[in-house]
C-alpha cells in the first residue's frame, strides 16, 4: 500500500532521512504509475475513434443493399481508418522514442487549414452519430511537428465532440 508513509517526525532521529527517502520514492512510484495509467486511458481513446467509424460505416453499409461504388467508398474509407490506426501506433513509438532521446523532432511549415480540413472530415462520421456540425475558417501557417499537431487537434475534437451537446456547432478558427 503506497498511501502508508512512515512519519519522519515520530522516528528516531537517525531513522528520519531513511523515512524521507522512501516516502519520496513512494512519491516518485506513485507519480509513476498514475502518469501510467493515464497513458494507458489515453492509448485507448486513440485507438477507439478510428475503431469506433470502422464499425459505424459498416453496420451502415452491411443495413442495406448498396452500388458497388458505395462499397468501394467504405473499404477505402476502412483502410483509410487503419492507416490512421497504424499512424497511431507509429506515433506512440513516436513519443516513446522521444522520450529516451532516441528522436528528433520533424518540424515544417505546413498550412494549418488544409490539416484542420483533413481533421474535420475524418471526425465527420462521428460528429454527425452525434448531431454536432463541425465548421472552421481562417488561414495560417505553422512550423511544428505535423504529427504530433494533428494528435493534439484530433485529440481536441475527438472530446469536443464526445462531451457536445445534440445539435450544437463546433468552431475552430484558424488565425495567423
Amino acid at each position: 500500500q503506497m498511501g502508508i508513509r512512515p512519519d519522519p517526525d515520530s522516528l528516531p532521529i537517525e531513522l528520519r532521512e531513511l523515512a524521507n527517502k522512501h516516502n519520496a520514492m513512494l512519491d516518485r512510484l506513485q507519480t509513476g504509475f498514475r502518469r501510467l495509467s493515464e497513458f494507458s486511458s489515453d492509448i485507448a481513446h486513440e485507438l477507439k475513434t478510428p475503431l469506433t467509424n470502422i464499425t459505424t460505416q459498416n453496420q451502415v453499409i452491411l443495413g442495406t443493399c448498396r452500388t458497388p461504388e458505395e462499397y468501394q467508398d467504405a473499404i477505402a474509407s476502412t483502410l483509410e481508418e487503419l492507416n490512421r490506426i497504424t499512424k497511431t501506433i507509429n506515433d506512440l513509438l513516436y513519443i516513446a522514442k522521444a522520450e529516451n532521446k532516441l528522436i528528433h523532432r520533424h518540424d515544417e511549415v505546413f498550412a494549418v487549414q488544409e490539416e484542420i480540413d483533413r481533421l474535420v472530415a475524418y471526425f465527420e462520421i462521428l460528429a454527425e452519430d452525434a448531431d454536432v456540425r463541425i465548421v472552421s475558417s481562417g488561414d495560417g501557417q505553422l512550423y511544428m511537428d505535423k504529427n504530433m499537431f494533428e494528435r493534439a487537434v484530433g485529440n481536441l475534437l475527438s472530446n469536443a465532440i464526445r462531451h457536445a451537446y445534440a445539435d450544437s456547432t463546433i468552431v475552430i478558427d484558424v488565425q495567423a
